[in-house]
């Protein structure tokens, strides 16, 4: 269907061309004094011509790229930085953590795709990052690609920033589903034994459907009435669950 909209455009771009290039003929011919003018239109058409074959060319090149993966279901990690991305991709990879941010730094500043017997799963740079205009350019183009988003925010306080990306990201019409994160530190054993003593309290429903509400909330603001349907998770524990001691 793509392959026949593309070649429809074609042969559209050719008879707009044709018909373009008769009608400065026909003004050429009718005005001796329309030199000027001629020139003018004459430049303009190849512009136009010249630009449209480009955005045609670029249109083929992303059709066959796509195709490329149409054996692969592809998942694209998306959040803004330090949401859990990379250690999601970690878990699935079943990863040695070397990718997994120890700060507040902007971790990711790259693609990387994991396959895994037809799966593709792909972590983006973070959104909504101060001066990060070309990692998130690079995030969505990631996106474009993909047949699933998953989307991470976290539990100490939604941004409207990230709520603007999701609304970017479904203009792609892309399903998105929701990874609420819950960050609670236990990389230390004084960490690990206040969270043994009452792990429950991390995930009390009422405070991470609050939080998520707050997002809804934000988001409303760019796509009025849509919701992402959230899963609660703690993407660190998960990770730590399965390293030695």
């Amino acid at each position: 269907m793509a392959l026949g909209s593309l070649e429809d455009t074609d042969a559209a771009i050719q008879r707009v061309s044709a018909a373009l290039k008769r009608s400065v003929r026909e003004i050429e011919q009718g005005r001796a004094q329309a030199s000027d003018v001629v020139g003018q239109l004459r430049q303009q058409l190849h512009q136009v011509v010249s630009e449209l074959h480009e955005l045609q060319k670029s249109s083929r090149a992303s059709l066959d790229a796509r195709k490329d993966d149409l054996d692969e279901f592809s998942i694209a990690l998306f959040g803004r930085t330090m949401a859990g991305k990379s250690t999601l991709m970690e878990i699935l990879t079943n990863g040695n953590g070397n990718s997994i941010g120890k700060g507040a730094q902007r971790t990711t500043r790259d693609v990387r795709a994991y396959r895994w017997k037809g799966l593709k799963v792909t972590d983006v740079p973070g959104v909504a990052a101060f001066e990060g205009a070309e990692d998130e350019e690079l995030a969505y183009e990631a996106a474009t690609k993909a047949d699933l988003v998953l989307f991470l925010i976290t539990d100490d306080a939604p941004q409207p920033a990230e709520a603007e990306c999701l609304a970017r990201v479904r203009a792609l019409g892309k399903p998105v589903l929701g990874i609420c994160n819950v960050k609670v530190a236990l990389d230390d054993d004084d960490d690990l034994l206040l969270f043994l003593r009452k792990p429950e309290k991390p995930f009390d429903s009422r405070r991470l459907n609050d939080i998520v509400g707050q997002f809804h909330a934000f988001a409303d603001r760019y796509t009025p009435g849509y919701r992402v349907w959230f899963v609660y998770t703690h993407l660190r524990s998960r990770y730590l669950s399965r390293q030695d001691g």
